[in-house]
């Protein structure tokens, strides 16, 4: 678990590994080091090198002979909070730059087709949803995307009602389940179902294909396809 947690911090294992017996010695020259660590004495040098410029280790010069300690570990909070600086300094300047961005997308971008797969794909296509979505319909409900990415599906469901964004669902089954916030069901015939959910939000339709290895998102890009499946959306809405 510490090891875990120093290599969080930005320790290699082996740094993690050294760091710890310096704190357990308090002191100690290169010598008892490579004893009680087992590394050999190059790497020795080289982890200390590396944990100096960390700023975790330091030395006092003791006759012919370089005494090591270890930072007191509540030098790593100060490093976190660094990070967290350094962290929301570069969120605040993509947010200045990222209207720009967009802008020059928008300039190249007309009825464009994206293909996205795996579980890091279908997350790129959904964040999109979080980001520029006021709401959103779902047609189609296989049930396959909460087993597929349980932990984002968590997370996306938190942003989604966050920002308050509504959510329309026309699932194909006989199970039904309790809307959370801003989100309404209705449920059509199970013998409709099919391998695959469309989802619909502004000028954009995701078509989702689980059936595969890996599942495969497909992003359309096209007003008119968006205004036609919104259409057949909401007629058989209507007819629930």
């Amino acid at each position: 678990m510490v090891f875990a947690l120093l290599e969080k911090l930005g320790l290699t294992k082996n740094e993690a590994k050294l760091y710890l017996l310096l704190l357990d010695l308090g002191s100690s020259a290169t010598g008892q080091l490579i004893k009680k660590s087992g590394f050999q004495s190059s790497v020795v040098y080289h982890l200390l090198g590396r944990l100096q410029e960390k700023g975790v280790v330091s030395y006092v010069q003791q006759g012919s002979q370089k005494i090591y300690h270890a930072a007191n570990p509540a030098h790593f909070r100060q490093l976190l909070e660094q990070q967290e600086k350094e962290l929301q300094e570069t969120k605040d300047a993509f947010e200045r730059e990222l209207p720009q961005l967009e802008q020059r997308r928008q300039q190249t971008t007309s009825n464009s087709i994206h293909i996205y797969k795996g579980k890091q794909g279908l997350k790129t296509a959904f964040n999109d949803i979080l980001h520029s979505a006021t709401e959103y319909c779902v047609y189609g409900g296989t049930g396959n995307f909460t087993p597929l990415v349980p932990a984002y599906q968590q997370f996306f469901e938190q942003e989604r009602i966050k920002k308050q964004i509504v959510q329309r669902n026309l699932f194909c089954t006989s199970e039904t389940r309790e809307d959370a916030a801003h989100q309404t069901t209705k449920y059509l015939n199970p013998d409709h179902n099919l391998p695959f959910s469309f989802v619909v939000y502004n000028d954009n339709v995701l078509i989702n294909i689980f059936d595969d290895t890996p599942n495969v998102t497909i992003k359309i890009e096209s007003p008119t396809l968006a205004n036609a499946f919104t259409n057949f959306f909401n007629d058989l809405w209507g007819r629930q």
